[in-house]
This record gives C-alpha cells, sequence and structure tokens, in this order.
C-alpha cells in the first residue's frame, strides 16, 4: 500500500446483496477521483483474500480510509452514516492525511525553535490542509456537476429515442393495418367478382337449357304433324 496515498477500501462479498447494491457508488467514486494522485479507491472481496489482521474486518459491507503517512491509523466509515456519494467525498475530505504527518527525523535546528515555532509550523499545515480540502471538495463538486449533466443529457437523448421509436412503431402499424385492409378490400372484391361470374355462368346455362327445350318441344310437334299428314 503506497503510503503516500489516501486509500479507501471497500469490504465486500459476492454473497452480500447490500454489497452489491453499494458497488456503483463506489465505481462512481472511483470515477470522480481517477484524476486525483493523492486517493486511491479500490475493493476488497474477503472471501478471496487472506488479509493480515491490521486489514481485517468484522462484517461486510465495510468502508476503510488508510491516510497517507499514518496507514496505521485506519478510519471507519460510520455505520450509522448512509454510504452516499456526498457522505463519502466529505468521509474522504475529512479525514485524509497530509504530508506534515510524514514520519522525518527531528533535528537539533527542530528543537532549537522552540514552541513558537512548532505552533507556527502547525498553523501553515492547517491552512495547507484546509486549502487542498477546499481545493478538493470544490473539484469534487464541480465532477458531481458533470455527471449530473451528463446523465441528463442522456436521460434526454433515451427520452427522444425511445419517443422516435415509439412513433415509428406507430407509424409501421399503422402502414401494416391500411395494408392489411388493402389486402382484405382486394380479396372481398375478387371474391365477389367470381361470384358474380359463376352466377352469370349458371344463368347462361339456365338459359341456354330452356332455349333447348323449347326448340325440343317445337320439334316434336313437327314430327307429330308430320306423321299425322302421313296417315290422312
Amino acid at each position: 500500500m503506497d503510503i503516500q496515498r489516501d486509500v479507501l477500501l471497500f469490504y465486500y462479498t459476492q454473497w452480500c446483496g447490500f454489497c452489491s447494491v453499494l458497488n456503483h457508488i463506489i465505481i462512481q467514486l472511483a470515477r470522480l477521483l481517477q484524476g486525483n494522485s493523492t486517493i486511491t479507491v479500490a475493493r476488497v472481496n474477503v472471501a478471496r483474500n487472506d488479509l493480515p489482521w491490521e486489514f481485517m474486518v468484522d462484517h461486510v459491507p465495510t468502508i476503510l480510509l488508510f491516510p497517507r503517512y499514518r496507514k496505521h491509523l485506519s478510519v471507519k466509515f460510520p455505520d450509522n452514516l448512509p454510504i452516499t456519494l456526498p457522505n463519502l467525498l466529505h468521509f474522504i475530505l475529512q479525514h485524509c492525511g497530509s504530508p506534515h504527518y510524514a514520519d522525518k527525523p527531528v533535528t537539533s535546528s527542530d528543537q532549537a525553535d522552540g514552541p513558537g515555532a512548532e505552533l507556527q509550523r502547525e498553523r501553515h499545515s492547517l491552512e495547507e490542509q484546509h486549502w487542498e480540502k477546499s481545493r478538493q471538495l470544490g473539484e469534487a463538486v464541480r465532477r458531481l456537476q458533470e455527471l449530473a449533466d451528463t446523465s441528463e443529457s442522456l436521460l434526454n437523448e433515451n427520452t427522444l429515442l425511445r419517443k422516435d421509436r415509439t412513433e415509428a412503431e406507430v407509424e409501421r402499424k399503422e402502414a401494416e393495418q391500411k395494408r392489411s385492409l388493402l389486402n382484405i378490400s382486394k380479396q372481398g372484391i375478387l371474391r365477389v367478382t367470381q361470384e358474380k361470374r359463376k352466377e352469370r355462368r349458371r344463368e347462361d346455362q339456365e338459359t341456354k337449357g330452356r332455349t333447348e327445350t323449347e326448340e325440343e318441344k317445337k320439334l316434336r310437334l313437327d314430327l307429330r304433324c308430320g306423321e299425322t299428314g302421313d296417315l290422312k
């Protein structure tokens, strides 16, 4: 573990349902801080890693912050505090380390400076920490705003795409209905035409049959008349 970086570890297991819910928050935090060279965000699967005792936890999910230059003074994210992106950022900025706490040998000049010089250095260090945390917080707020703007833009684009897809689907269904009605109309017209043709053929056959019957009757009468004349 890099002593010059603040390290935030998210302890989880694959069988913890709540850990899965928090995964996206940790990923968002890592993306938000990926440009910061002094902070590392990582996840640790306690079921697949044999950890040293100083890095072990008693339950999951658990979040620990190991400040730079003070890895032995790890800080646990409060159990009674909701694990949200703003709360995690506030937790990191509140407990992150400072170069002032680096283990440096005490020189004779440091001892000769006296309490006043030590207080001055402490004040200067606190001012640097305050400035650095303010800068990090401002950068985090800017990134959050960028993420919010990007999310809103994507949401609007998805809404427009969904609307266009819906309109296209409605137009497609209307076109299919029109084609279906046109096919039904064509089939109906064809059926009526065929029935009319059949009816006309039947009428023609009936007319032809009646004509042949009248001609046969006339032929029989002529034959009878001829036979009667021969007998006389």
